[in-house]
């Protein structure tokens, strides 16, 4: 997922529509480019909530890589990140830093 960058100043519908891909590694690089894009921008952060980032981001944490897609809970909900996939463990981990991005102030 390192291998690929969002050019600075993608449009938050853009970055959103990656969180909710079927591709783990498209959905991790989304997450971690909206991670760096929101921490210490006040702006972004109102432009990606205002785009749906955070309901989205909140599902990746419930149910796993690629659910926020579902729209239903996984069966396996509550082990998913506990499991061998690094990738599900690093998108938890770019997910939760992002949520805690946007309930910091600037």
């Amino acid at each position: 997922w390192r291998g690929r960058r969002r050019m600075p100043g993608t449009d938050a519908g853009g970055l959103v529509k990656d969180l909710l891909s079927d591709d783990a590694a498209v959905q991790l690089q989304a997450v971690a480019d909206l991670k760096h894009a929101i921490i210490g921008n006040r702006r972004k952060k109102l432009d990606y909530s205002s785009a749906g980032a955070v309901p989205i981001l909140v599902t990746i944490l419930r149910d796993g890589p690629s659910a926020s897609r579902k729209g239903s809970r996984s069966t396996a909900a509550s082990s998913w990140c506990a499991s061998a996939n690094p990738s599900g463990s690093q998108l938890a981990v770019h997910a939760a830093a992002a949520l805690g991005s946007f309930s910091c102030g600037s």
